[in-house]
């Protein structure tokens, strides 16, 4: 059995279109989606392991974990939100090309549903931390998923700071 952790992946973003221009940086995605399919998990360990070293680590289970919190004051115009894993079927998530800088990957959409429960945790500040699992290989786990978005509070204030938040990802071997 493999015990191993390996990040990769820093997305900053940000609701302020004046700081995206300046540092170069993503909108916060305002879009209901979870970001690996099975083969694009897959092909992110490919993309960044020898063929040896994924090969060895396919024999185990492995997740992809999300480390996601705010690095400037507390996040109240575009929070992130989660949809309870075990209120989304199989037959709502649609797989979806996605091209980024110098890749093309997948990763999943979802049709809308009433029965969706969305949690979301306010006014997060820099010193809280969100891990979001957003794929697991065991395909009976519990949650394999994290559907989950950005969504405009309209109960923000005018003069609320720009969200601006950072996530990494990380590989996890067990």
């Amino acid at each position: 059995m493999v015990n191993l952790f390996f990040v990769f992946d820093h997305t900053l973003r940000s609701d302020s279109p004046q700081i995206r221009e300046r540092y170069s940086i993503r909108e916060a995605a305002a879009i209901a989606h979870n970001d690996y399919t099975d083969a694009s998990a897959r092909k992110r360990i490919k993309d960044l392991m020898s063929a040896t070293q994924a090969n060895t680590l396919f024999k185990s289970r492995f997740a992809i974990v999300n480390v996601w919190r705010s690095i400037a004051g507390p996040v109240i115009t575009s929070p992130l939100t989660c949809c309870d894993a075990q209120t989304v079927s199989e037959d709502e998530i649609h797989a979806s090309e996605r091209r980024a800088k110098g890749r093309i990957g997948e990763l999943e959409l979802v049709s809308y549903s009433p029965k969706h429960r969305w949690y979301y945790y306010p006014e997060m500040t820099k010193n809280e931390v969100l891990m979001i699992k957003t794929y697991d290989s065991e395909s009976k786990a519990r949650a394999k998923r994290s559907v989950h978005t950005a969504f405009k509070n309209s109960l923000a204030p005018e003069n609320a700071q720009p969200r601006q938040s950072i996530e990494s990802r990380m590989f996890v071997f067990f």
